[in-house]
């Protein structure tokens, strides 16, 4: 999907629109698994899952967020390694299912 560390492969992010969080179905959420020359891993920064209960992530989790839903890279912070945008189908005050982005810079270890 996109270079989101300082290593030097490609790094691929899922998202799961329609899981679990903190006990409330559909809330959503990502995992990352980080690139390297033998393949995806979960070490360092890779294998978390990320969701609105994850500090510096905005929002809470809530039934039908869907956090996860839309994914895709951009280099926001720089242009030597790209930042995660993440899209969920946030309900806000008075608009249901709205929508909301938000943007998640990982780091880690250099290889």
């Amino acid at each position: 999907m996109g270079r989101l560390d300082s290593g030097p492969t490609d790094d691929l992010v899922i998202g799961a629109p329609g899981d679990v969080t903190h006990g409330i179905r559909d809330a959503g959420s990502v995992t990352i698994l980080l690139g390297s020359p033998d393949g995806l891993t979960t070490a360092g920064a890779g294998g978390p899952i990320f969701h609105q209960e994850t500090s510096g992530i905005s929002g809470r989790s809530e039934r039908y967020d869907a956090f996860g839903y839309s994914l895709t890279t951009a280099f926001v912070q720089g242009t030597k390694q790209e930042s995660l945008v993440i899209g969920s189908t946030e309900s806000l005050a008075v608009a249901q299912f709205s929508g909301q982005i938000c943007q998640l810079a990982v780091s880690s270890p250099d290889r």
